[in-house]
This record gives structure tokens, C-alpha cells and sequence, in this order.
């Protein structure tokens, strides 16, 4: 671990003492509050460097990776390349990490030879990438001939010397002192000791099942592991393992071998299905034709640009739709995109189908929303008949409380209606059980497509949680003042969780139609009402009150539309002084966003934190590997990159 000084605090950094800090040498705390001032006051990314290499070698990788992949969109600068393998690497994902490496690996070499670096941090890259030793960049060389007793040295000689050996014996001496001595010395870096364990679990046939379940607990896969595991990890139906593992992809080739892929409507030999137009800010609404009937999933309208549902109500007259046709209606969840059209439906006597909690939760934001409406609540173990042969089955997806997609049965075929969904566990909500599925053959898969585009930081949820509650805190620590805008249902709660989990908690204020819904919350889900005690949810100050009270706010709306509460505090503290924006989600970059952005790095300091409740990209590649449906509709977001 690296000392670090006690010392006053700093007001510069010299050059000289910059480049030892970043040759591995060690540094005050005040330093890194030198570099937080500097990046946030002043807009100066010139020493985000200093941010990345004090976080990493704090072991705090989750913001290491997140300077070092801001430094690099900003600066181009191979420093940063280097620090975001090495920090993807120490949160185990190593496909990442191999393909930055791998596609530019001779400018990382040459670029070694004129950066100033830590060469014993640089050095875990080349272990875990299996570099040879006679093409290794004279820095790196010379510290690997220095050092022969350290153990990351060690162990790139000694793996090296088992891929060359073809003497049994003198193989299993060299992964004896692995497994005996090595591993216990490399137990404080975590790309390393897994690496390790990885060598062991592949050349050491007898430690090879004890070795693999170290590697699989941790949940970092190595490609050299995958062909060791292959299809008996999809075998075990373990939700915990299906898209929550690190380093384990997809097989892309053969997902395109086994399914045929449509966006936004399909029609075969049983159902016919057509989707409302996806746009970044349109309602959701598809509909399935199956024998004479015509169901609809979900009937959703724009945030923040309603017309009451006349567009939805125009676009199934112009697709031949009439009322007496429509059979029955299913609202997947909570959010207005899904359900913001139901106007159209009052004094009609079409059953509306949703979950209790779906109920509830639009009860909270709009009260008079089913009147004369006829709802009828779902129950998961209880399909819903229509006709003599149709069924339709819920299931719950992951999303937010309450949400559902559909299982829909007809004349043999099988159709399933993700809806929005998730893998991951949240704390609001259990992510989708995808061996539920997969009991029968899917027939035709329509998935959304939210992040049909592979992220832009690509950490899993877990990571992003720990990013979220690490940056609030480190941001509060320097006395910046943190606006965090929410979807009022599910996102905002979901960061009230998070943040309960901060060393030193500070007040923290929940405002907009965000509030109704946390007292649903507090009661409704286990734990909630514990974990958010430190939040205040109404208060009697005024918006300047609270913006002296409180140095963080949660608030909606989540896309900042002008009118809201988050946009709101936004424009108070934009007349403030310096402030964070916290992007937690999928935001609309329309000219109102243009607009905010625009006082990036001069009055605020925009941040972005995927938290999202929608499936990764990943995840979209695993249900499709899992499900293996013979036909797949891509929806709700402008389909799927690569396919």
C-alpha cells in the first residue's frame, strides 16, 4: 500500500514533485483535494492524471477507471489508456481490458517509453496479457530484470516457464510455488491473485474444480477460463451467474446463427406484431395480432409532451385498429412512457391489465388517471384467458416494483414481451429470472433495446453503485454542492439506497413528485424505510433554504424538463457558484440539455453514472445466448449494435 504523507495542505504541485507521484512515489491527501479544486473550480483537466493515480493506488478503482476513461476522451493521452486497463483489470474485466490493450498494443509499448509511469503498476498488464518477454518495452524490461523478487515478476517468469514447458514434471514444481507461495503474496492485488488462480485452474488438472470455484466466487472470467466452464455454467439456470459475470461474453456468432432479428414489427403464421415508432422521447405501445384478437402491450405517451394519448389513438386507427377489436390492454409498469395514453381508453369497457403495485405507483403521480377506466389487477401465478386459446402470463422482470412482461401462448407458439427489464439485482427490486423463461422453447422474443448500444463506461451496476456513492462523497468532502435528477418512480429511490451507504453521510433532501412515491416505498419494500432515515422528504424551507441546508438533492424529473423541480434547483444553483450534476440514466440530449451542458466546466460540472434499471447491452446479448428464441423484435430504443 503507498504511504502516504501527513503534511499542510497545498496550494500547488510542482512539476518534479507531479512526476514522482506519478512514477509511483508517495503523496499527501492534500493532493488529491489540490486536484479535485483544480478539476471542479477551474475546469482544468490538466491534472486529472494525479486524480487517477492517487485513486488507484488508494485501491478505489471504481473512480480510477472513471478519470482515467474521462482523461482519455478529453486528452488522447496514452496515460490515461494505461489506466483504464490497469483499473479495468483490478475490477475484473478483463474483455475490456483486452481489447483496449490488444488492438492498439504497439502504441501502449512505444508510448511507455516517453510517459512518465509507476512500471511495477504497468507491469500487471503484461502478466495477465501473456506479453512475451522478448517484445516487452525497455522500461518495463529493465524493472522485470531489477526486480526478480517481486512477486508480479515472479509470476510472469514462472507462467511464462509453464506455456514453454513440455516436461509434466517440472510444470507442476512451477504451479506447486504458485499455488504454495505466490498466491498468498499477491493476495493485496486482485487482477493478479486472480490470474493466478486462473493458471492454476487450467494447467493444474488435480487443484482445477477448487481453483475454479475461487475464480467463479469471485466472479472474474478470464477468456482462458470460459472453455473450462462453457456450457456448464449455462447448464446450472443460475440466475446469479447469467449476465452478472465479468469477464465471461457472449458468443455473438452464434446468437446470430440461431435467431433472426426484426425491429419494430414482425408478422409469421400466428402473430402480427407492430410497434408505435420508437423516437428518444415517445410513448411505448405495441400491437399483437393473434387469431381475430388484437391485444396491446402497453400504451404509454412522451414525457413532459403529452397530447392526452391522440397520437396512440392515431396510430391504431391508421393501422386498422377499432375499439370493438381491441381485446385487452397490459400495462407492463409504472413509468408515464408505458402508460401516459390510458385517457383514450375511459368509458370504453376494455379490461386494463397491470400489478398492484403498477396501480399504486401511478396513483401516486396521477390520481385521476383511471376513472372510468376498467382495471383489472394481475397476479403472477394467474394467466389471463382471452377468447377459448389465448393466454397471457406475467412475469416479473426486474425493472421497478411492480413491473411485468408477458408470457402470451397461442396455437402452440410462445411469445415473450420483455417489457423493461434488468438482470441485476437492485435494492428495490430483484432483477429477472431468466431460467422462468426458459422452461418452454421462445418463439418470438420482443426485447427492449434501451441500451441497445454498448455503454459508454461499461462497469456492470454493483460497480456504478459504488462509482455513485464514491463520487457524492468525494464531491461533498471538497464542498460541492450535488444536484442528482431522478425518474420519480424507482430511480430515485434507488439512489436513497445508495447513498445510505456513504462512510459520512450528509443531509441529503428527496423533492418533486419523487416524495409520494418514497412513502409508498418506505412502506412497501423491506429495509427501505431503515436505509433512507437520513433523507429529508419535506420541508417547510423555501428552495434558497434548502439549497443552504443540503448538499445533496435528489429530484425530479429525471431528464430535467423545464417546468420540474429538478430543473427547477437547477437554474437556482446555476446563480450559486459551482455545483455537480449527477446524470444517472438514459437523458434526452434535446436543446434543453444543449442548453444545461453549455455551462459545463464554467458554473457546473456535469458527471454521468449509469444507474440504470434497463438491461446493459450485455445483458441483452446474454438473454438472447439463454433463450436462444427462433424469431427476436428488437423495441423500445434503435435496436441492437452488431446485429
Amino acid at each position: 500500500m503507498v504511504k502516504v504523507e501527513r503534511n499542510h495542505e497545498v496550494d500547488c504541485i510542482n512539476w518534479q514533485k507531479k512526476l514522482e507521484i506519478l512514477a509511483g512515489g508517495d503523496f499527501s491527501p492534500y493532493y488529491k483535494a489540490w486536484a479535485w479544486k483544480k478539476f471542479l473550480l477551474e475546469g482544468d483537466g490538466e491534472d486529472l492524471d494525479l486524480l487517477v493515480v492517487m485513486y488507484y493506488r488508494m485501491r478505489d478503482y471504481q473512480l480510477a477507471y472513471y478519470f482515467a476513461h474521462l482523461g482519455w476522451e478529453r486528452k488522447k493521452n496514452f496515460f490515461y489508456r494505461f489506466y483504464e486497463v490497469l483499473s479495468l483489470l483490478q475490477l475484473g474485466y478483463y474483455e475490456m481490458a483486452a481489447d483496449i490493450f490488444w488492438n492498439s498494443w504497439e502504441r501502449f509499448c512505444m508510448e511507455l517509453e516517453n510517459i512518465p509511469v509507476c512500471a511495477a503498476e504497468i507491469m500487471d498488464m503484461f502478466v495477465v496479457f501473456f506479453f512475451p518477454s522478448n517484445s516487452l518495452p525497455a522500461c518495463i524490461k529493465e524493472y522485470y530484470e531489477r526486480n526478480s523478487n517481486r512477486p508480479e515478476v515472479m509470476l510472469y517468469a514462472l507462467q511464462e516457464k509453464i506455456l514453454m514447458s513440455e516436461n509434466s514434471g517440472q510444470k507442476k514444481k512451477l504451479l506447486d510455488y504458485i499455488a504454495d507461495i505466490l498466491v498468498y503474496q499477491l493476495d493485496g492485488n486482485r487482477a493478479l491473485y486472480n490470474h493466478a488462480c486462473t493458471l492454476i485452474a487450467v494447467f493444474d488438472e488435480k487443484r482445477r474444480e477448487r481453483y475454479l470455484s475461487y475464480v467463479l466466487e469471485e466472479g472474474w472470467l478470464e477468456p482462458l477460463v470460459g472453455e473450462y466452464i462453457g456450457e456448464r455454467a449455462w447448464s446450472l439456470n443460475n440466475r446469479d451467474f447469467i449476465g452478472t459475470k465479468k469477464g465471461l461474453m457472449p458468443d455473438k456468432e452464434k446468437i446470430r446463427n440461431q435467431t433472426k432479428f426484426y425491429y419494430q414489427g414482425l408478422k409469421d403464421e400466428t402473430f402480427e406484431i407492430i410497434s408505435y415508432p420508437w423516437s428518444y422521447n415517445a410513448g411505448s405501445m405495441h400491437i399483437v395480432k393473434v387469431q381475430d384478437k388484437v391485444i396491446l402491450f402497453d400504451l404509454g405517451d412522451a414525457a413532459g409532451e403529452s397530447n392526452g394519448g391522440l397520437h396512440m389513438q392515431d396510430f391504431l386507427e391508421a393501422n386498422g385498429i377499432n375499439w370493438e377489436d381491441l381485446k385487452a390492454v397490459f400495462i407492463s409498469h409504472a413509468h408515464f412512457d408505458h402508460w401516459g395514453s390510458l385517457g383514450i381508453l375511459k368509458g370504453k369497457k376494455i379490461p386494463v391489465y397491470l400489478t398492484e403495485d403498477t396501480y399504486n405507483l401511478i396513483g401516486k403521480v396521477d390520481p385521476s388517471i383511471f376513472r372510468e377506466i376498467n382495471i383489472c389487477l394481475l397476479r403472477e401465478d394467474r394467466p389471463v384467458v382471452i377468447g377459448d386459446s389465448i393466454s397471457v402470463e406475467p412475469f416479473a422482470n426486474g425493472h421497478i416494483p411492480g413491473s411485468v412482461g408477458f408470457i402470451l401462448e397461442a396455437e402452440g407458439k410462445r411469445l415473450v414481451y420483455t417489457g423493461d427489464f434488468c438482470l441485476h439485482d437492485q435494492f428495490t427490486v430483484r432483477g429477472l429470472d431468466l431460467s422462468f423463461l426458459n422452461r418452454k422453447p421462445v418463439d418470438v422474443l420482443v426485447m427492449e433495446t434501451t441500451y441497445g448500444c454498448k455503454e459508454a463506461n461499461g462497469l456492470n451496476y454493483e460497480d456504478n453503485r459504488i462509482l455513485l456513492r464514491r463520487m457524492v462523497e468525494e464531491l461533498t468532502e471538497v464542498g460541492i454542492k450535488v444536484l442528482l435528477p431522478a425518474f420519480a418512480i424507482g430511480r430515485a429511490q434507488e439512489i436513497i439506497a445508495v447513498l445510505a451507504d456513504m462512510d459520512h453521510r450528509v443531509p441529503v433532501l428527496l423533492a418533486g413528485q419523487a416524495v409520494p412515491v418514497f412513502y409508498y416505498f418506505v412502506n412497501r419494500i423491506a429495509g427501505f424505510k431503515e436505509r433512507s432515515s437520513y433523507v429529508s422528504v419535506l420541508s417547510s424551507n423555501g428552495v434558497e433554504s434548502n439549497l443552504i441546508l443540503y448538499p445533496v438533492i435528489v429530484a425530479s424529473s429525471g431528464m430535467l424538463k423545464r417546468g420540474t423541480t429538478s430543473y427547477h434547483y437547477l437554474e437556482k444553483l446555476l446563480k450559486r457558484g459551482k455545483f455537480a450534476v449527477i446524470q444517472t440514466g438514459y437523458m434526452e440530449e434535446d436543446e434543453n440539455i444543449s442548453f444545461i451542458k453549455a455551462f459545463n466546466d464554467y458554473r457546473l460540472v456535469w458527471l454521468k453514472v449509469n444507474l440504470s434499471a434497463h438491461a446493459g447491452y450485455e445483458d441483452l446479448l446474454h438473454i438472447l445466448e439463454f433463450l436462444q428464441p427462433e424469431k427476436a423484435v428488437m423495441v423500445h430504443g434503435g435496436g441492437l449494435e452488431g446485429f
